[in-house]
């Protein structure tokens, strides 16, 4: 459904700031721990899986594979 999608779109939002937030955070460190570098590389493979699921879905619907109900 379109709400479904949109609510799809907030969470690869969603995802993106906390990486974000968490590359900030890590910026202010001399020296991040091996626990920190984790926790931003969690992050980031997070978005990026949720941001080619997301390209993916996007492809399919505007191929006509499928239709968005509302």
């Amino acid at each position: 459904t379109r709400d479904a999608f949109m609510a799809f779109a907030v969470r690869v939002a969603e995802a993106r700031a906390r990486y974000l937030k968490i590359a900030l955070e890590l910026s202010s460190l001399t020296n991040p721990t091996a626990d920190d570098i984790g926790r931003l590389k969690a992050a980031r493979e997070a978005n990026d899986e949720l941001v080619h699921a997301f390209e993916a879905t996007k492809r399919v619907i505007e191929r006509g594979y499928t239709t968005l109900a509302r």
